[in-house]
């Protein structure tokens, strides 16, 4: 079984009170906080060359994946993202940093490089819990591919309740 780059949507499950005013029901969305915090990884068969256009005299940089011989065009200010993935920034704090050093925030920059950078395998998105990069680490092994499982299973258990009100009225 060969490895997924692309990192797994982050969920979030909340406790809504119902219609009704009585009951309540678990709603699931997206959790952006999940994601925020993994960490993107870079590999380390890559290249780098910094080229300047003749014709607009932008700075651009040319990345290549030296495995798979994939070049990838970047701008400054993906290079600069490019160079704060190190395993150990999170993606929110990517974002921080980008801020800070740009004054100012495009919101499509990151998600965009990053899935380019996994589409050519330039990229590992490793998530920011213990328990999840032991495995990740492991993932080759037959065992650890069974346990990721049973844990993300567990996960998404849901124990839905109608009565909860009155014991967290009484808590």
């Amino acid at each position: 079984m060969t490895e997924d780059p692309r990192p797994r949507r982050a969920r979030m499950e909340l406790l809504v009170r119902g219609d009704d005013g009585q009951d309540f029901e678990v709603r699931e969305i997206s959790s952006a906080a999940g994601f925020v915090q993994m960490r993107p990884v870079r590999v380390d068969s890559f290249e780098l060359a910094e080229v300047t256009s003749r014709v607009d005299h932008h700075h651009r940089f040319i990345l290549r994946n030296t495995h798979t011989d994939r070049y990838l065009m970047l701008t400054e200010q993906e290079q600069f993202l490019w160079e704060q993935m190190n395993g150990q920034t999170s993606l929110q704090e990517l974002a921080t940093a980008y801020l800070l050093k740009y004054g100012q925030f495009d919101f499509d920059i990151i998600p965009h490089l990053i899935r380019k950078l996994v589409h050519a395998n330039l990229l590992m998105m490793t998530p920011a819990s213990r328990l999840r990069r032991v495995l990740a680490r492991n993932r080759r092994k037959r065992v650890v591919q069974v346990m990721e499982t049973a844990l993300t299973g567990l996960e998404r258990i849901n124990l839905p309740s109608r009565r909860v009100q009155p014991f967290f009225t009484g808590l």
